[in-house]
């Protein structure tokens, strides 16, 4: 017996010492992984996540980067870059946050972004300037002066139907050259061009990168070849057809360029829409911007400009580019309040702030309304259910996230909120105004992971989101990083592996009443929801 038992407690000591050499070897790994030591991990008090399963105390650094990197480029220190051309009234508009005021990462990427010239003109009339980014190397912002449009053309070379038939110099751009009337003549409007650095910061299809490649490569126009001209300042822009995320994307984008460039009050915008599908929220659109014309809607065959401005596409938008790039999520999520509370007053000034105001004045929502509590003020619970669909007309046609027991997600939270107004409700049901009224007015607004959730961007400094995330998306920060950049306070609740599949899923509805608990009670709002 004595034996056995030294035969046993020498196999317990080779065990554990098993052990501390594995758990040894997994440090090592660990900090040999690319973004430890780099970027400082999210504290779990400002940014809870909850597991069905399991904790998943993920750091935003630790979902892959996309093949892109920064490194990749050799922008010039921030020193040598342009004055920032934010209108006058706005210059000071960040000085009551540090982390706002110039020349920090907040003002300089998430707020005037285009910084860096890209020298696509060196010489002769120099009508084309082009503007990168110092943090993203997928960027870019060009303005062309003294440019001749054709309509049809720009849409047929844009949409995505005529993509791969698209051919140098088919003159949907063209240069228009200075009046024979000096040596001006003999000088081409563009003398050096030079695109490289333009096409090493824009994607093969960005708007940006397909009208100045057309500048340059079609022959300059005659001012007699110009049926009208433009005065005011013109914006081109490319929307998404059917993803209302992408749509709210490249709204802000265009929101943002008119704000950077002055122009909110006096515009003309040149929308060119992603395919040749049936454009949702056109009416909106308009309302959301005044001056807007649809490339394919003008008669003109040949419309001139004073000054033109590509407005980045929604996959080089700023909320974008923060979810994206591993990089910059850490920096990105720590300029909005990262998430864990009321607005702040840097958030409360951003360009985010300024156009969540623009979209609700645009739908007539008044933003204020009583605050949590106060007895004039219902309280509200509102759930975004998702119906099969397909997210774009050129997807293969699987629908994925359709929560097979949202009835039963509805009737728990009108068990748990008894003095709340709970409903559910299916957005693709609704006018875009009257989701965005609905959505305003929740104090707490419960979504699976999904392109609605885009609508967190329009709720009250007090409400909370909370993302039903299931297991592949987890490594996805798209509306945690959206609602970071928008000060709204955030829950993530994992949805159980086990329970799901990728396209009909269940959610454990006392594991999220359970989360919500949890995350009131530690943000002191409990009381506000009894």
């Amino acid at each position: 017996m004595g034996q056995l038992n030294r035969l046993m407690a020498a196999r317990n000591r080779i065990t554990a010492l098993l052990a501390v050499v594995a758990l040894l070897a997994l440090v090592g790994v660990y900090r040999r992984l690319p973004h430890v030591g780099s970027l400082q991990q999210v504290p779990l008090s400002s940014h809870q996540r909850h597991d069905e399963s399991a904790a998943w105390p993920m750091a935003l650094a630790d979902v892959e980067p996309s093949s892109t990197t920064e490194e990749e480029l050799e922008f010039p220190p921030l020193s040598s870059a342009i004055a920032l051309r934010r209108p006058g009234n706005l210059s000071t508009v960040f000085a009551v946050d540090k982390r706002w005021e110039a020349g920090t990462f907040c003002r300089d990427f998430v707020e005037d972004t285009f910084t860096v010239p890209l020298n696509v003109c060196t010489g002769g009339g120099g009508q084309i300037s082009c503007y990168g980014s110092a943090y993203s190397s997928v960027m870019a912002q060009c303005v062309i002066e003294d440019v001749l449009v054709r309509p049809a053309v720009v849409y047929d070379t844009l949409a995505w139907g005529d993509r791969d038939k698209r051919t140098p110099g088919s003159n949907a751009t063209q240069l228009v050259r200075a009046p024979d009337t000096s040596a001006a003549a003999a000088t081409a409007p563009c003398a050096t061009p030079s695109l490289q650095r333009l096409m090493r910061v824009t994607q093969r299809f960005d708007p940006t990168r397909v009208l100045v490649f057309e500048a340059l490569s079609s022959a300059p126009a005659r001012p007699e070849d110009c049926e009208a001209w433009v005065e005011e300042t013109a914006f081109v822009f490319t929307s998404s057809c059917e993803h209302v995320y992408f749509r709210f994307m490249a709204w802000y984008s265009l929101y943002k360029s008119l704000l950077d460039y002055g122009a909110l009050g006096s515009h003309v915008i040149l929308r060119v829409d992603e395919t040749h599908h049936a454009y949702m929220f056109a009416d909106f659109e308009r309302r959301l911007f005044p001056g807007l014309y649809p490339v394919q809607e003008l008669r003109q065959k040949r419309l001139c400009f004073r000054k033109l401005v590509t407005s980045p596409w929604m996959y080089s938008s700023v909320p974008f580019e923060c979810k994206q790039k591993r990089m910059l999520r850490q920096r990105c999520h720590a300029c909005g309040g990262g998430g864990g509370g009321s607005r702040n007053a840097s958030s409360a000034l951003s360009s985010f702030a300024l156009f969540r105001k623009h979209v609700l004045s645009t739908c007539g929502v008044d933003d204020a309304l009583p605050p949590l509590g106060d007895p004039r003020h219902p309280k509200s619970v509102v759930v975004i259910l998702r119906k099969q669909y397909k997210r774009h007309p050129y997807d293969a046609g699987k629908i994925e996230r359709v929560l097979e027991n949202e009835g039963d997600l509805v009737s728990g939270l009108r068990w748990r909120f008894p003095g709340a107004d709970v409903q559910g409700i299916h957005p693709e049901d609704m006018d875009i105004c009257e989701q965005i009224a609905v959505v305003h007015r929740a104090d707490v607004l419960v979504g699976l992971h999904g392109a609605g959730l885009v609508h967190l961007w329009w709720l009250r400094h007090s409400a909370v989101v909370v993302e039903l995330v299931p297991g592949y998306e987890r490594d996805n920060p798209t509306f945690r990083m959206l609602a970071a950049l928008t000060g709204t306070s955030y829950i993530s609740h994992n949805i159980d592996d086990r329970s799901v599949s990728k396209y009909i899923m269940k959610v454990n509805v006392t594991k999220v009443l359970h989360t919500l608990d949890s995350e009131l009670s530690s943000r002191n709002l409990s009381f506000q929801f009894m």
